[in-house]
């Protein structure tokens, strides 16, 4: 009963924060900034889990050993459940980072020089930041050693290459159909669309 009472009130929870970000998220910029928040406070849970398995502690985070013992991998006492959690916002993180029109534009100029250019703008430093947190987050599951994560990030980014080749050869929308499914068809986007 204790058990059960718990995870009820845990449920109930999760269901009432569910409740108040998808009432409270209504346009872009709310969108990214949460998206934001989710995805680089998962990099630094994943450079300090790295830092943590490198450095052979078996306490979380150095100083805490947890009850049952386990293998511990970050703030989790389970490797596998800090992978899935990074897998999960992985898929944000690369939302996040193909949710720029100006990203699409720069991919379609054939001269690299303009593109290296582009890294001198702020928006180029942020794509830049948001590329390097996306490669963070993909080598933090790698180093976890989860078979099940590095399986499931690997299905997902060969769906999302063979998307992207279908993007290339004429279906220009279909990317952004695979990644950022909130986003519905440009006439009803005014309140979701991204201003860049």
């Amino acid at each position: 009963p204790g058990g059960t009472l718990r995870s009820m009130l845990l449920f109930a929870g999760y269901l009432a924060t569910f409740i108040v970000t998808a009432n409270t998220i209504r346009d872009w910029p709310q969108l990214r900034t949460a998206t934001s928040f989710l995805v680089y406070s998962s990099l630094a849970m994943a450079i300090l889990a790295m830092i943590h398995k490198f450095t052979g502690s078996d306490e979380i985070y150095w100083f805490h050993a947890p009850t049952y013992g386990g293998s511990v991998f970050g703030p989790f006492s389970n490797r596998n459940h800090l992978a899935a959690h990074l897998n999960m916002v992985i898929g944000l993180a690369l939302g996040l980072l193909l949710s720029s029109r100006r990203f699409f534009q720069v991919m379609g100029w054939p001269d690299w020089r303009d593109r290296f250019a582009m890294l001198s703008s702020r928006e180029g430093g942020e794509t830049t930041l948001r590329a390097f947190t996306l490669l963070m987050l993909a080598g933090a599951v790698a180093v976890s050693l989860s078979r099940g994560a590095m399986l499931s990030l690997t299905l997902t980014f060969t769906c999302f290459g063979v998307t992207a080749l279908r993007a290339r050869r004429g279906r220009p929308r279909a990317m952004l159909g695979f990644v950022v499914p909130m986003l519905r068809s440009e006439e009803h986007t005014s309140e979701l669309q991204s201003p860049y």
